[in-house]
C-alpha cells in the first residue's frame, strides 16, 4: 500500500471508532422513541430483586457466569419468555452450542392458547454462530438494521433483547492466537456495548468459568480475562448444587441452583444469593422454609462465585 492509501485508511477508522457527540435534545427523542420499559423480568420475582428491583437493565450488558448445567441458558430462554410477553416484542438468540430448542422456551411463554404461543415463538430469531468472526458479522448487522429501523421491518424496530449463549465457547480459541484474535475480540465487546447503549436494548450474554489461581480466594473466575471482563455493566454468577433435591413452590421436584450478583454498576455486591429450582416451566421459586434452610447453610459450601 501506499503511503497515501495508509493515510486514508487510518481516517477511516478514525472516524469509524472514535467518539462522536450526540446532541441532547436527540437523547431525549431516542429516550421517548423507546415505548419498553428500562427493566426486563428473568421471571423470578426475587432475582429480579436482586438485579436491582425490576430485572434485566435495558442500555446495559449483562453477563451470566456459571459452570456446566447451571442454569445459564434457562436463565436465558425464561429472559426471552419475558420479552416475547409484549406482543410487540422481537427477540434475537445467537446461539453458539446448539442450546436452544423451542420445546423449551414454549411452555414458558404466558399464553393460553397454542395459536398466540405459535405467534410469539414467530417473533423470535435464532442464528446458530460457530467462530468469533461470524459473532462479529452478525451483530454489525443488527446494528445496521437499527440504525435504519424503518427500511427492516417491525423485527429490527421492536427489538427487545439480544441473548448470545455461550460467548467462551466463540471467542476461548481467539484469545490464544496473535493480536489479531484479541483485536476480534475487542470489536465484539465493542458491538454488544453499542447494541445496550446506542439502542437501549436489554443484551445478556453467558460465559464460563475457570480455575482461579492458588494466591487467590476465588474459585473460580469467568472465562475470557480481566479485559472481556469490561464488557457487562453486571455479572450474575450461577451453580448448580451437586446431588441436591428441593421441593418446588408447585410442588414439583427439581434441583437445587442460587445466583449471586458479584459485579453491578449501580449497587453493592452484598453476596446474598437467590436460590431456586428449574422444572418444565422455567425458573421455580423454592418454598419459603427450603429456601431459608439453604441460606442459612449456604457457607458450608466449599464453591465460592467469582469476583
Amino acid at each position: 500500500m501506499s503511503v497515501e492509501e495508509v493515510c486514508t485508511l487510518q481516517r477511516s477508522l478514525r472516524l469509524a471508532y472514535a467518539a462522536t457527540p450526540i446532541p441532547a435534545t436527540l437523547l431525549l427523542q431516542q429516550a421517548r422513541a423507546h415505548h419498553h420499559p428500562p427493566e426486563l423480568s428473568v421471571g423470578l420475582t426475587a432475582l429480579d430483586e436482586l438485579l436491582g428491583g425490576g430485572g434485566l437493565r435495558a442500555g446495559e450488558v449483562t453477563e451470566v457466569v456459571g459452570g456446566a448445567a447451571a442454569g445459564k441458558t434457562a436463565l436465558c430462554l425464561q429472559a426471552c419468555a419475558s420479552a416475547l410477553a409484549d406482543p410487540r416484542a422481537t427477540v434475537a438468540f445467537v446461539d453458539s452450542a446448539n442450546a436452544f430448542t423451542p420445546t423449551r422456551l414454549l411452555p414458558l411463554l404466558p399464553h393460553a392458547d397454542v395459536m398466540t404461543a405459535m405467534s410469539a415463538l414467530a417473533r423470535l430469531r435464532c442464528w446458530r454462530v460457530h467462530d468469533g468472526q461470524s459473532l462479529l458479522t452478525l451483530l454489525h448487522q443488527l446494528l445496521d438494521e437499527l440504525a435504519s429501523p424503518h427500511q427492516e421491518g417491525d423485527y429490527a424496530r421492536n427489538l427487545r433483547l439480544v441473548v448470545v449463549d455461550c460467548v467462551a465457547s466463540l471467542l476461548a480459541p481467539l484469545l490464544s492466537s496473535a493480536s489479531l484474535g484479541h483485536s476480534l475480540v475487542s470489536g465484539i465487546s465493542r458491538a454488544l456495548r453499542l447494541l445496550a447503549t446506542r439502542h437501549n436494548l436489554v443484551v445478556l450474554v453467558t460465559n464460563y468459568v475457570v480455575g482461579g489461581d492458588e494466591e487467590s480466594r476465588d474459585v473460580v473466575k469467568p472465562a475470557l480475562g480481566e479485559s472481556w471482563g469490561m464488557t457487562s455493566a453486571t455479572r450474575l454468577y450461577v451453580h448448580r448444587q451437586a446431588s441436591s433435591m428441593q421441593s418446588g413452590a408447585d410442588g414439583t421436584i427439581s434441583a437445587l441452583y442460587y445466583a449471586a450478583l458479584v459485579k453491578s454498576s449501580r449497587q453493592e455486591c452484598t453476596g446474598d444469593r437467590v436460590w431456586f429450582g428449574i422444572d418444565g416451566q422455567g425458573l421455580a421459586p423454592l418454598q419459603d422454609e427450603s429456601a431459608h434452610h439453604h441460606q442459612q447453610q449456604r457457607m458450608d459450601y466449599d464453591d465460592a462465585a467469582p469476583s
